[in-house]
């Protein structure tokens, strides 16, 4: 057992007055260790509104839900770990006075283990669309419910810590001595492999154009829907089949299930894991605390052990991983992203970390095993840190590389021919020129002579005087005499753009017999 916060009067109580005594669905969510609010429509992530609760409650409001909007800010925000929370399950009687006698409104109480979670679906009797909120819970099951009754609403939410009078009468008074959180693991699913198809931590790793970004799109919805034998992967052939995984990338990311961002050079931990930010309100200033997008998909997917479905996979996306300062971004969270370190809130496996910016009471922070890390890396800017070697044990590195025979033609032979002798000129197979350069938004092949003439002199050949800025004889070599001639040499102008009836001589001094 757990110790409450030392003042166990910080602890805060909640009572859930709701509508009808369906008995299967209040067994439901106390066998599943959840209190869930269930919304039909497109809901609101109170999440997106920190800070603000009255725009929040605006938005539901404008979503046909404006009392939902009360209820769910509290099981969000407001509701911490330690709470107490009671539910009464009352039919058009008054809240106030509660009946003492013990029981006969009171259908199960609790204590509030933390953990909010929203999920999208459809209901499955009416098909509809539905959101599901909750929050992790440790009931005590009351005997005494009847045994009628298929529904249960939630009519209001009440924070009653203020009302001694109702505490004591329903048995809530605060015990200081005595005030215990129940143990986290009864509600609990088994920590599951999540490592058995995809690895939790990898980088995409290649010189530029070779998708490596592009592709953390099908990575991360393989990743998240992994655990779905019913899903089949599209192809990637073509619009329509890339549509596919864009549709499913971006549910996933309105569910919560992914998130996206991008190291750069100022980006610390205060950023990535939580912080604190000023903030201005009414003309004060004000700091309050804030949690990066790695503390918020974690907790959404420790979150998911509590639910009564089941864990499921959350993906974490990170493009070009080696533009910050990862030790310093990662803090101590280095180690805990080791795959055999993972653990969860409650379990006796995996490490756990005080966090920075935590009170000195609060829980430690564990990283999920249902959280994998997605990271992107160019091999061929060396303007940037190289990751190091504490980084490198813990991730998987998968090499894209380019892939001329996609292109095929004369577009084939032309950058087969300029990355092998590349690779002559700088042995290095991290900066080589990738496929990607030369195929249009749609994953085609430049067929136009005027842009694949742009994209030579707007982004290729600017790449290659970039790698050989101090070395115009090794540039030569590389692109040709030919092709020399007609982008630096032609008419005694230097760097002159290639013009689109140059294309195919330019192509041409690419052959190997050249």
């Amino acid at each position: 057992m757990e110790k409450l916060n030392k003042d166990a009067k910080s602890r805060r109580s909640w009572l859930v007055k709701t509508k009808g005594n369906g008995a299967a669905e209040i067994s439901r969510l106390i066998k599943g260790g959840v209190w869930e609010l269930h919304l039909f429509g497109d809901g609101v992530d109170p999440r997106e509104f920190e800070g603000r609760k009255d725009d929040f409650r605006k938005e539901m409001a404008s979503a046909g839900a404006p009392r939902w909007g009360i209820q769910v800010w509290p099981l969000c925000w407001e509701m911490k770990k330690g709470d107490r929370i009671v539910m009464l399950a009352e039919k058009n009687s008054p809240l106030i006075p509660v009946k003492p006698e013990r029981g006969s409104n009171i259908v199960a109480k609790g204590t509030l283990l933390g953990g909010f979670s929203m999920v999208k679906s459809k209901d499955s009797k009416t098909q509809k669309d539905s959101v599901i909120y909750s929050i992790t819970v440790a009931w005590e099951d009351f005997t005494g419910i009847a045994a009628e009754g298929s529904g249960l609403e939630t009519e209001m939410v009440y924070d009653i810590t203020e009302n001694s009078t109702l505490l004591a009468q329903i048995g809530e008074s605060i015990d200081e001595d005595k005030a215990e959180i129940a143990d986290e693991s009864s509600s609990l699913h088994p920590i599951e492999n999540f490592k058995k198809k995809w690895p939790l931590n990898r980088i995409l790793c290649g010189p530029p154009g070779t998708g490596k970004t592009y592709n953390t799109v099908n990575e991360a919805v393989k990743s998240c829907n992994s655990m779905n034998d019913a899903w089949v992967a599209p192809g990637l052939k073509g619009k329509e089949e890339r549509q596919k995984w864009i549709n499913q990338y971006q549910e996933l990311i309105k569910d919560g299930r992914i998130e996206f961002i991008t190291f750069h050079q100022s980006y610390d931990y205060s950023d990535f894991v939580q912080g604190i930010r000023p903030r201005e309100q009414s003309g004060a200033m004000s700091f309050e605390f804030f949690k990066g997008p790695l503390r918020r998909i974690a907790d959404a997917a420790a979150a998911s052990y509590r639910s009564g479905s089941g864990p499921v996979p959350y993906v974490l996306i990170i493009d070009e991983i080696n533009r910050g300062n990862v030790s310093k971004i990662f803090g101590e969270l280095i180690t805990l992203i080791e795959e055999d370190k993972r653990g969860v809130s409650g379990h006796a496996v995996g490490m756990s970390a005080r966090l920075l910016y935590e009170k000195s009471d609060a829980p430690r922070f564990y990283l999920p095993p249902n959280l994998y890390i997605i990271g992107t890396l160019n091999t061929a800017d060396r303007s940037v840190q190289r990751l190091d070697s504490a980084m490198r044990r813990r991730f998987d590195f998968e090499d894209f590389m380019p892939q001329p025979e996609i292109l095929g033609g004369r577009l084939e032979v032309f950058l087969s021919e300029l990355n092998a002798r590349l690779l002559k000129a700088l042995s290095d197979p991290g900066s080589l020129v990738g496929h990607a350069w030369f195929m249009d938004s749609e994953g085609n092949p430049i067929s136009n002579d005027e842009e694949l003439a742009r994209v030579l002199n707007n982004k290729v050949i600017p790449l290659l005087r970039e790698w050989f800025w101090d070395q115009p004889d090794s540039l030569k070599s590389v692109i040709g005499e030919g092709a020399h001639k007609l982008v630096l040499e032609k008419g005694g102008v230097l760097q002159r753009r290639l013009s689109g009836g140059e294309l195919n001589a330019f192509l041409e001094s690419f052959s190997p017999k050249s």
